[in-house]
């Protein structure tokens, strides 16, 4: 094997959370960094030969203050207030501040963890009926018991392919060594050393890793030497891109961001976001993906191969229903539909935690955390550099699972 060299810290997994641990620990110490995991493959996922992908090969992901649990509300806004600096930065623009929209019935659920998270971290928005959220986007058809929950301000969309470049670049620059290869293996020498195995024969050594690996964790089984598996449920995705016309991209032009959840239909429960060109051909897309009616748990031995390709059936008629009853214009004209992952952890919350001395854990986005990602890279890298927590929201919340109730070492 040949050695790519030996590290003080490798991160393994350069995607939102990955590539946010290292913008973060190549600012806050000097040690030797690498962040290792392949590029984005060029060309179908199809065709591709990789043995893993990543949620983050993606243009729009919806970014706002809010969130439905105590915890993702401060992860949300502490990242929102970065991004400007991370553009700054690196030179590479992410952030569309469209504004977002939570509908839902009035007396749901929904509507009042909305309602209480804005209220507990003073959150910037307005509570709109049926008939006001009308008239501020006429485009839309809503029920007349309906309300919208608008926040205007630090909200909207991210390009969280853009984001993750952004992040690499600034991390790159600070010294952290970039390695585009899939690990095959980590082993725990007896002298405390890590060493990495990669899929083309190289390795290389490291004192401390950090494991970013998303919903592809279980696919290698990285976590061998240290007899664990992590208790995270997999889940497959599907959204769909429909083409917008002409009049549709003039009519669309403020769309924000949304979220629409049908109190009576689980499955329209959906979330929107406004045209985007998602390719270079110049074409704009909607992109509709659904609740967790259509989320079904995968078996990583599968998980390739849904990747390679074009989603549940199901889920796209379904949510191009809901389009059509939210939006029931003639602006859409070819819909293409696609595959992803989400990882969830039994707390609901990511994994960021220790086993033994000398490796981290960050894994588990749940679904919706593309737009915290920098701030849950910052965690990671803080648990990298210290023994004892040392964050503001307690250990416990971010705590390590492992299958069959086993405890951390």
């Amino acid at each position: 094997m040949i050695s790519a060299g030996h590290f003080d810290i490798a991160i393994i997994g350069p995607g939102c959370f990955g590539s946010a641990c290292a913008y973060h620990l190549t600012k806050l110490c000097n040690k030797k960094v690498c962040l290792i995991g392949p590029n984005e493959p060029q060309g179908p996922r199809s065709d591709s030969k990789n043995s893993v992908f990543a949620s983050h090969y993606d243009t729009g992901r919806i970014t706002c203050c809010s969130g439905t649990n105590p915890v993702s509300p401060r992860l949300n806004q502490r990242s929102i207030n970065r991004y400007r600096e991370i553009e700054s930065e690196s030179g590479i623009s992410f952030f569309n501040p469209v504004g977002f929209i939570a509908i839902g019935t009035k007396d749901s659920e929904f509507i009042r963890v909305t309602e209480k998270c804005l209220d507990q971290f003073k959150i910037e928005a307005e509570i709109l009926d049926s008939n006001q959220l009308t008239d501020k986007f006429p485009y839309l058809t809503i029920p007349s018991n309906y309300v919208g929950i608008y926040q205007p301000e630090k909200a909207g969309y991210i390009d969280i392919r853009r984001c993750v470049q952004a992040q690499i670049k600034v991390a790159q620059l600070q010294g952290c060594i970039r390695i585009a290869e899939i690990v095959e293996s980590i082993v725990e020498n007896k002298d405390g050393k890590l060493k990495i195995s990669t899929e083309t024969g190289r390795y290389i050594t490291a004192d401390k890793i950090v494991l970013a690996t998303g919903a592809f964790t279980k696919c290698k089984d990285l976590m061998a030497s240290w007899n664990r598996k992590l208790d995270l449920d997999v889940r497959r995705e599907t959204t769909v891109k429909l083409q917008v016309n002409a009049k549709g991209l003039q009519d669309l032009s403020t769309m924000p961001s949304l979220i629409y959840a049908d109190a009576t239909e689980p499955r329209h429960v959906c979330y929107i976001l406004p045209p985007i060109k998602y390719n270079d051909d110049g074409v704009y897309y909607l992109k509709i993906g659904h609740g967790l009616h259509y989320s079904k748990k995968i078996d990583p031995e599968n998980l390739v191969q849904w990747y390679h390709g074009s989603g549940d059936p199901d889920a796209e008629t379904s949510l191009k229903q809901i389009l059509k009853k939210l939006i029931p214009h003639d602006y859409f004209t070819a819909s293409k539909c696609d595959s992803c992952a989400i990882a969830r952890t039994p707390h609901r919350s990511p994994m960021i935690d220790k086993v033994g001395n000398n490796v981290t854990i960050l894994v588990g986005g749940n679904g919706g955390s593309a737009k915290s990602c920098n701030e849950i890279g910052y965690i990671g890298a803080l648990n990298v550099l210290h023994r004892k927590w040392h964050y503001d929201i307690p250990a416990s919340v971010f705590q390590v699972c492992y299958e069959e109730n086993e405890s951390k070492l």
